[in-house]
């Protein structure tokens, strides 16, 4: 009886532990799903405004390109390309997602705090489309920097600084901007370059929009596989 009661009271103390950490590691995973969530929730955020940014920066760069592939030497016409110009000279806006718990979930051993698996599958679809997103940013700045290694053979840089300062100070451009060349050879090839460009930042577009998405899903599906509101 002596031996019965010892090893029933150790196989209980053993259970009790079994249940209390099965219960630490549910609170601990639910707590990290709703960082998530909230992680996700920022996304959208961001992924709003890239979209807007680039939706913006893609009708200005399309104005560009009909300019170059219309040039005719006119003064107004030469006047407009350098007012469009910067579009192209400035940074991009790319999405940087928000990470910290997706960070802390890798570096605790992968997704291993996650068991569920329509969830497990929801984050993998999501950081597929960050991927992807990472990707095509990496070409959209190389796609950049080509053309304005190109467009630095054609504008004269210290016209466009003297334009930008006189609309500062007046509120209008100078009538007296000039091309660096009148080859309309570069003109044309420059024009092939933004409308490219443009291409780019159509898919780059495409791409957000699939993410916001996705984000918009995982969030769905979080919520269903751990019951909250």
């Amino acid at each position: 009886i002596e031996f019965l009661m010892l090893f029933l009271a150790v196989f209980l103390g053993f259970l009790a532990d079994n249940l209390r950490e099965s219960f630490l590691e549910k609170s601990k995973e639910e707590k990290y799903v709703r960082s998530l969530i909230e992680d996700i929730k920022t996304d959208q955020k961001i992924l709003q405004a890239v979209i807007a940014s680039n939706k913006k920066k893609k009708v200005l760069l399309d104005s560009l390109t009909q300019l170059c592939f219309k040039h005719t030497a006119q003064k107004d016409q030469t006047n407009a390309m350098y007012h469009y110009l910067p579009i192209v000279l400035e940074h991009p806006e790319f999405f940087i997602p928000n990470e910290l718990t997706i960070l802390q979930l890798k570096n605790a051993g992968g997704l291993r705090l996650i068991h569920k698996q329509e969830a497990v599958e929801a984050i993998f679809n999501y950081e597929l489309k960050k991927k992807l997103l990472e990707d095509q940013s990496v070409y959209y700045q190389n796609y950049q920097t080509t053309t304005i290694n190109l467009g630095l053979k054609i504008f004269d840089l210290s016209q466009l600084r003297d334009m930008m300062t006189t609309v500062q100070q007046n509120g209008k451009s100078p009538q007296s901007m000039s091309f660096i060349t009148e080859d309309k050879g570069k003109l044309t090839e420059f024009a092939n370059l933004t409308s490219m460009y443009s291409g780019i930042i159509s898919y780059y577009i495409f791409l957000l929009i699939e993410t916001d998405k996705e984000a918009a899903s995982l969030i769905a599906s979080l919520q269903m596989a751990y019951e909250l509101n």
